[in-house]
C-alpha cells in the first residue's frame, strides 16, 4: 500500500506537470488557469493521500500488540531486578524508579491502545456500504493516475 501511494502521487506530479507546464506561467497566466492547476493538483494527488492514511492507520494496528508485549516484558524485567537480593541499596532504588518508569510507559501505550480501539469502533460504524465503496474506489483510482501518467509521459516523449 505505501509502494502504491509513492507510485501514484509520482505518477500524479508527472501528469500535472505534463499537463499544466508551470514553466510556461512566467509568460503571463490567467488566475483561473492556477485555479484550475492546484484543483487538478489536488485531485490527482487525493488518492494517494488516502492509500496513505489507510497505510499508516493499519500498520499502527497492527503494530500495536507487539509494541503492548514488548512493555509488559520490560516491565516485569525491571520488577525482576528490582526485587532481586544483589546490588546496592542505591542500585535496587534506581531499579525501583526504572520499574515504575517502565509501568508508566505500559501505561501511557495501554492508553494509547484504548484510543486506537475506541477510534476502530468509530471507523467500524463508518465503514456502511458507501463508505467502503468509496474507499476501494479511491483506492482504485491509484492505478488510474498511474495508467495516465505513463500513457502522457508516452506522448511527451514519443517522436
Amino acid at each position: 500500500m505505501k509502494t502504491l501511494g509513492i507510485v501514484s502521487a509520482a505518477s500524479a506530479l508527472v501528469l500535472w506537470w505534463l499537463s499544466f507546464d508551470p514553466r510556461r506561467w512566467g509568460n503571463g497566466v490567467a488566475g483561473d488557469w492556477v485555479a484550475l492547476a492546484v484543483i487538478a493538483l489536488v485531485a490527482l494527488v487525493l488518492p494517494a493521500c488516502v492509500t496513505f492514511v489507510g497505510y499508516w492507520t493499519l500498520k499502527g494496528f497492527l503494530n500495536l500488540p507487539k509494541k503492548l508485549k514488548g512493555a509488559s516484558a520490560e516491565v516485569a524485567e525491571h520488577a525482576r531486578e528490582a526485587g532481586g537480593p544483589e546490588g546496592t541499596k542505591a542500585g535496587r532504588l534506581l531499579n525501583i524508579f526504572r520499574t515504575i518508569w517502565s509501568v508508566r510507559g505500559l501505561l501511557l501505550d495501554s492508553s494509547g491502545a484504548w484510543g486506537m480501539s475506541i477510534a476502530a469502533l468509530r471507523l467500524a460504524r463508518l465503514a456502511s456500504l458507501p463508505f467502503a465503496l468509496g474507499l476501494v474506489v479511491a483506492i482504485a483510482l491509484n492505478f488510474v493516475v498511474i495508467a495516465l501518467a505513463a500513457v502522457a509521459f508516452i506522448v511527451a516523449v514519443w517522436p
